[in-house]
């Protein structure tokens, strides 16, 4: 089995006063296995920090309960259920009528060298390797769209006064696991010495591709990495959590 070093944390930035991003980064069921994810609560509207909770938990709570089956279904029936529960939820307290969320979740099996993600709306998903930051998500968004597809260069994307407005989102519609416009679900190879990671917009919308590479390629610890990473991000304004 592959050696892996695996660090996350989160930053209110400079600018909010609370802060709707969370993260998971666990084993689940054994050492074999690794959940990953990123989630942003959407702006805008009260409870984006309760969307995101319920996700968390909802998550590993479903993948603890049902251990058995093909891994990406499972993946994809927890974050359909976190969606669910989060419709439910709207129930009972009005002020969160419109709370929602994105994220990108993975979960990694070492032993057979795969990374399956699911993913919803413009958290990202990056692998860093031979000198190559890849996107391996697609933004479900407008200006990402366009950004991907080269019609808006980097720059023009992260400054963009649309920017932040999303296609899908988790907890905005009720949606069965089959839906072909929720979510987003593949299986990559795990690459051998690459480095994968997981962001919000926070990041991504005041790093450059290159800054990101610079901090990525650094011969220093995943947590120094990842720290480094916000510090920057909140150098050049934290706009974001």
């Amino acid at each position: 089995m592959r050696t892996v070093n695996i660090y996350g944390d989160t930053n209110v930035g400079q600018k909010r006063e609370n802060n709707e991003d969370a993260f998971l980064l666990q084993k689940i069921w054994d050492n074999n296995h690794i959940l990953a994810v990123v989630i942003d609560g959407v702006g805008g509207y009260e409870g984006g920090e309760v969307a995101a909770e319920i996700a968390c938990k909802t998550i590993v709570n479903y993948l603890t309960e049902f251990p058995d089956g093909e891994v990406l279904s499972l993946l994809k029936q927890a974050v359909t259920q976190a969606n669910n529960n989060i419709i439910e939820n709207k129930k009972y307290n009005a002020a969160y009528a419109n709370m929602a969320c994105v994220l990108t979740a993975c979960l990694i099996e070492l032993s057979d060298n795969k990374l399956n993600m699911v993913h919803v709306g413009d958290t990202r998903l990056y692998s860093y390797s031979g000198k190559i930051l890849e996107k391996l998500s697609h933004d479900h968004s407008p200006i990402g769209h366009q950004e991907e597809i080269g019609e808006l260069s980097e720059e023009a994307a992260m400054s963009h006064p649309d920017r932040n407005l999303i296609n899908r989102s988790v907890g905005s519609d009720f949606h069965n696991v089959g839906d072909f416009d929720f979510l987003e679900a593949q299986t990559f190879l795990l690459l051998s010495n690459a480095t994968y990671l997981l962001c919000s917009d926070g990041l991504y919308d005041m790093l450059m591709a290159s800054e990101i590479i610079s901090v990525l390629d650094a011969d220093i610890s995943m947590k120094d990495k990842t720290n480094a990473l916000i510090g920057y991000a909140n150098e050049k304004g934290g706009k974001d959590n």
